[in-house]
């Protein structure tokens, strides 16, 4: 959080050995090999070593030795390095991909060898995710909730689906309580509503100077906080297009925004690992000092699709249905209004300008950006919301609370008032129990509500 270098990088033997680069290049890397037998050692602790002897420094067959024995010992010490250094180049060189030598960012800390990913949320992102980050070379480890969906990834694979690439990947899946160890690395990919019962089930596997990933919709950066500490959760924020289709099987269906941030703004070596990580995965993801403002920007958004999901329609036909423009953005305008009053400025994703929906926007602005929207959305293959899915396909309770409660709760804290995001949230819980039927007369519903005002 404070920029201070990382402690303690567990507790796992790895290889040790050193042998220096016999040129002594200052700050060459690719000449200088490093091979640890216990314990850690920065890549660029090489410097501190006095030169090593060419005679001795590797380990090669001299013509003075001519103990065939011992000689074949060493290659096979120095084939045991080789596939080190090539796992270690897999899991580290992405945290200088894109930077240049002489690059400041690059000298900020030292480049540790890091233990497997621990994803908590086996479904459309923690899956996604997952496959992504295992097909780059990470050693990945899986936990859900879901018995049946943990029995197929370990019988069959996690198999991802879509445009974007189709693999089956093999990775260890285990439930909550099966799951033993602790990992440096976390990702908590829950449904919002289960955030809670989540980071508390996972807190006990987070190694001492690990940290938590959110990579959820919603402001579940403060439980998560409230539970491990601020300094050991990490913002994050996906706008991806994932469905989970069935057990061991996830459709990744687009490109989206990937964003991640710590809590505080601040620089750290942390946040640029993880950013360098999420740029395998999205090359165009973004590292911010605000946060915040990107989860805010995606409530205005999630206030939206809430309200297609009220419907039978696509997000896509929603959007462009010129007749509820008007309550939509009336709608948005009360996120927009707390976000204001928070103190937090809303940034833009996607296509989508949060800001065309803060008080005072200007009309002009606003129809952009649901242009905008309608056209981001009708390019994806996810033609219906995540909310949707839950309603009308697995008829499970939505992540509605918990992405619109905060909303209605920060108002009333600063004296916005939010009848319509109340009156989106009652109607979404009588849907979910079979009282009401999706339909575009839920929108007609919410639409006199607002004229009666």
């Amino acid at each position: 959080m404070d920029g201070r270098e990382p402690g303690r990088r567990g507790e796992a033997a790895q290889l040790v050995e050193r042998a220096e680069d016999l040129r002594q290049g200052a700050g060459d890397r690719s000449r200088r090999l490093a091979r640890l037998l216990d314990g850690k050692l920065p890549l660029d602790a090489a410097r501190r070593h006095r030169t090593a002897d060419p005679a001795k420094a590797d380990g090669r067959f001299r013509p003075d030795e001519r103990d065939e024995c011992r000689h074949a010992a060493r290659l096979s010490r120095r084939r045991q390095f080789r596939r080190l250094l090539r796992k270690v180049r897999r899991r580290d060189g992405s945290a200088l991909g894109g930077r240049r030598r002489g690059d400041p960012r690059a000298a900020r800390g030292s480049v540790v060898v890091s233990g497997p990913i621990l994803i908590w949320g086996a479904g459309a992102i923690g899956g996604t995710l997952a496959a992504a980050f295992a097909r780059t070379g990470e050693e990945v480890v899986l936990v859900d909730a879901a018995a049946d969906h943990v029995m197929a990834i370990e019988a069959h694979g996690l198999t991802i689906e879509g445009p974007i690439f189709g693999d089956t990947v093999r990775l260890p899946a285990f439930t909550p309580e099966a799951l033993r160890g602790t990992f440096e690395r976390t990702f908590l990919c829950v449904k919002a509503h289960h955030t809670n019962a989540a980071i508390r089930a996972l807190k006990p596997h987070l190694a001492e100077d690990g940290f938590v990933v959110s990579a959820q919709n919603g402001l579940n950066e403060r439980v998560i906080a409230d539970t491990v500490g601020a300094e050991r959760t990490v913002g994050c924020f996906v706008n991806f297009g994932a469905d989970y289709l069935a057990p061991g099987h996830v459709h990744y269906s687009g490109h989206g925004a990937v964003v991640v941030g710590e809590l505080d703004g601040s620089a750290s070596p942390r946040i640029d690992a993880l950013y360098a990580l999420m740029q395998r995965f999205e090359p165009k993801a973004v590292l911010t000092d605000n946060i915040w403002g990107y989860l805010w920007g995606k409530l205005v958004y999630g206030t939206l699709l809430f309200a297609t999901a009220l419907t039978d329609d696509s997000i896509a036909d929603v959007l462009d249905e010129r007749r509820f423009r008007p309550l939509l953005t009336r709608l948005a305008q009360e996120v927009g209004a707390v976000a204001d009053a928070a103190g937090v400025k809303p940034e833009p994703f996607d296509g989508f300008d949060p800001l065309a929906f803060s008080p005072g926007a200007d009309k002009e602005r606003t129809e952009r950006s649901f242009d905008d929207m309608v056209a981001h959305n009708r390019r994806s293959e996810k033609s219906h919301s995540g909310i949707w899915r839950d309603l009308a396909i697995r008829k499970r309770a939505t992540e509605v609370d918990a992405q619109l409660g905060p909303i209605v709760s920060t108002g009333h804290a600063h004296g916005v008032p939010t009848p319509l995001t109340e009156r989106v949230v009652a109607m979404i819980h009588e849907i979910e129990t079979g009282d009401r039927p999706l339909d575009f007369a839920n929108l007609s519903e919410l639409e006199n509500l607002e004229t009666a005002r």
